[in-house]
């Protein structure tokens, strides 16, 4: 028990960390509040994950470098492993006489080159589940016909503590909420990390003195893995933490985020055609709950875990936001797509200006038992839920409704502004580019947000009355509203863009796709694919450790940084979109946005110059 332990008070920080410095200017000056209990104490000390591999090395009298014989042999088992070919083509390549005689690997084909992989130290062991559905159809023998599914998963504790323990991505890991102003009277709050939000700063007064929160950023996404034919899928589960920068969480090259698993895809063809959308979700929900099994004690009681400071903390791993696009928040929280996922605003009124009550969890859940009970509460209508059982109602001090982020990539951009806001304007009058960035969000940037959101509301007549639209009612405008409140709790939108999750499709599962032999049982060869590379992966790291100086390969590098921004699943585009206007002008639309912007002075600015140039 936390009680039980010995802990050491954490560093405070200074309350006015820059206001001494007459070298910076006044928008530079930043005052925080600290919390006034006692949060982030550490317990004691510890030797990493990477201290320990180094300190077995050493006592076994080998160089870094082990297993492999040295730099050489190491860095051409990485590019092997790395470059995505198959086992043929490394067999024959390793058959070459230059690298036969030349090099002289250990390693002379595949299956030695894996099992040399395979002594490296890599992540948890995934876990496979398999549970039988029923369905509603019946088979020749007039039975039920029955399904095999499974999930492959990871323990998202040990995921979470693989995370805190990576030096390059933990070494500034926020262990406190604080409260960052712009002025000195604290009138002016600025939102940036998550720990400089609300819900860090409320969720600390619900537990023991000296916990340390860390919070669960969670993201799952269906995904293609055949480009041209065939209807192969994936669909992963991702974890991140809000204890890391959200600049850092962004950046593929920095494994700030973590595959925990894949959720069965399937047709469901043992259900009724009417049935098998429901069954989806709930299949959908009890994979979740699977998934997320360990962070209910992880969340209610908190685990001792290893930072990379070598330090201990009591820390508790409670889900604080789930990055997903529309469709996928509406199957999150358990409502039809025609609802919101965060409000209880009816759908024929999402293009009105209403200030609607947020859905309540607890509520909810009450609504959802009495539907399976099959008394048909009022609320279950009017808040179009769908009849599942959710997988959130144990995770503790988890309200779901405010877990989802904004989504900047589908929502704003390739919703709001391109399929929208920015093709009604072109149709209605030229409108010069022009927008305004934000590195973080304060009191006064989010006022202006919202005076754009009425701006807007206050102009958008004008395309009814030039017969442009008909109707408001689209859940991606009236989600916007919600903006101000996710950023208040949870910080910056940037650090929740979907865009990173896509990003990381591409090596977490079309990748391990390919080189597998793309019949039944795929996932299983993609789990150990994806092991050894989480494995050679957590080596070059250890490496840039133990070796300050040595880097990651030219390679991995340019794939990280080189590598161009994947297109959805529900969209393949070029680089830009072309607006033309009467087959004169032509406006471009940067299909990717800065990642610290308020996209909605774009829509403030559309709203004035329609305003000032039809009147």
């Amino acid at each position: 028990m936390a009680q039980d332990l010995p802990f050491i008070p954490p560093p405070s920080p200074p309350r006015t960390p820059e206001a001494n410095d007459t070298t910076l200017a006044d928008s530079d000056l930043r005052w925080i509040e600290e919390y006034p209990g006692e949060a982030g104490s550490i317990y004691g000390t510890c030797k990493t994950t990477f201290n320990k591999f180094r300190i077995n090395q050493k006592e076994a009298g080998l160089e870094p470098w082990a297993p492999f014989s040295n730099q050489a042999e190491w860095e051409l088992a990485e590019w092997l492993m790395k470059s995505g070919v198959s086992q043929e083509k490394i067999d024959s390549f390793l058959k070459l006489e230059a690298i036969r005689d030349g090099a002289k690997p250990a390693f002379h084909n595949a299956h030695s080159l894996f099992k040399a992989v395979d002594k490296l130290p890599s992540g948890p062991e995934w876990i496979c589940d398999g549970f039988e559905l029923k369905g509603d159809e019946l088979d020749g023998d007039r039975e039920p016909r029955t399904q095999w599914v499974e999930i492959w998963r990871w323990d998202p504790v040990k995921c979470v503590q693989m995370l805190l323990e990576n030096p390059f991505i933990g070494e500034k890991n926020a262990t406190m909420p604080i409260k960052v102003y712009r002025d000195e009277a604290c009138t002016n709050r600025e939102y940036g990390e998550t720990n400089t939000g609300d819900w860090w700063w409320e969720t600390q007064g619900k537990l023991p003195p000296g916990a340390t929160i860390v919070p669960v950023i969670l993201s799952s996404d269906k995904t293609s893995l055949t480009n041209f034919s065939g209807n192969k899928q994936a669909y992963p589960v991702y974890v991140a933490i809000g204890t890391t920068e959200s600049e850092i969480r962004r950046q593929p090259s920095a494994h700030a985020m973590l595959l925990i698993g894949y959720i069965p895809v399937s047709k469901l063809e043992i259900f009724s055609p009417e049935r098998r959308s429901i069954e989806g979700y709930q299949l959908f929900h009890d994979c979740m709950e699977k998934i997320l099994a360990p962070l209910i004690k992880a969340g209610k009681d908190g685990v001792k875990m290893r930072f990379a400071n070598g330090f201990i903390q009591k820390a508790y791993l409670i889900v604080a936001a789930y990055i997903a696009d529309y469709p996928e928040q509406c199957l999150v929280v358990g409502c039809q797509e025609n609802a919101c996922p965060i409000c209880t605003v009816p759908p024929k009124k999402h293009g009105d200006p209403v200030h609607s009550v947020p859905c309540d969890p607890d509520k909810t859940l009450r609504t959802l038992a009495q539907a399976a009970q099959g008394l048909n509460p009022k609320a279950f209508k009017d808040q179009c839920l769908c009849p599942i059982n959710p997988f959130w109602h144990h995770l503790p001090h988890c309200n779901m409704f405010e877990c989802i982020t904004p989504d900047v990539l589908h929502q704003l951009h390739k919703g709001v502004f391109k399929d929208h806001i920015v093709s009604w304007a072109m149709a209605a009058v030229l409108v010069p580019k022009g927008e305004k960035e934000f590195q973080v969000h304060t009191d006064e940037t989010l006022m202006q947000m919202d005076l754009a959101w009425v701006a807007f509301h206050g102009n958008k007549k004008i395309f009814e009355d030039l017969a442009i639209r008909k109707h408001f009612n689209i859940s991606k405008i009236h989600n916007i509203k919600h903006y101000l409140d996710s950023i208040r709790l949870l910080g910056s939108a940037a650090g929740y863009n979907t865009e990173a999750t896509e990003r990381l499709h591409i090596d977490l599962a079309k990748s391990g796709y390919q080189v597998s032999n793309t019949k039944d049982g795929y996932t299983q060869q993609m789990t150990v694919w994806l092991r050894r590379q989480e494995a050679v992966t957590w080596f070059r790291l250890y490496l840039q450790w133990v070796m300050p100086g040595y880097t990651a390969s030219k390679r991995e590098e340019a794939a990280a940084e080189e590598v161009e921004e994947p297109a959805s699943d529900e969209e393949e585009e070029g680089e830009e979109l072309k607006l033309k206007v009467q087959d004169q002008t032509t406006f471009d639309v940067a299909k990717k946005p800065p990642l610290h912007t308020s996209l909605f002075h774009r829509s403030f600015k559309i709203s004035a110059h329609l305003n000032s140039s039809l009147n």
